[in-house]
C-alpha cells in the first residue's frame, strides 16, 4: 500500500491537495493502482510521516507486525482512524 497525492483545481486558479490510499495491483502485464480510501488532505504530515502511516496502516490490515521503530503517536492515532474505516469499507 501507498499513499497517492492528487492535486486539483477550481479552474481559478486555486489548488487544492488531497491524499489516497492505494495499492498496486497487476492485470495481464500491466500495472493499475486500486484506491482503497480516500484520506483527505492529511495536513501536517510530512512526506516521511505520510508513508510511515501508509506502512502501519498496511501492517494493521494484514495483521503483521512493524519491523522498524513504532510510528509517532499522531501517525498512529490516523492509522487506526483509516483502518476501521479500511475495514468497514471491505469486510476483510
Amino acid at each position: 500500500m501507498f499513499i497517492k497525492k492528487i492535486e486539483k483545481g477550481n479552474g481559478g486558479g486555486k489548488k487544492y491537495t488531497y491524499y489516497r490510499l492505494c495499492e498496486s495491483i497487476r492485470i495481464g502485464d500491466k500495472t493499475r493502482h486500486n484506491n482503497l480510501l480516500s484520506l483527505g488532505t492529511l495536513s501536517g504530515l510530512a512526506e516521511d510521516e505520510r508513508k510511515a502511516l501508509a506502512n502501519r496502516i498496511e501492517s494493521l490490515y494484514l495483521g503483521t507486525i512493524p519491523l522498524f521503530a513504532e510510528p509517532s503517536a499522531k501517525v498512529e492515532t490516523l492509522a487506526v482512524r483509516f483502518y476501521k474505516k479500511l475495514r468497514g469499507k471491505y469486510k476483510r
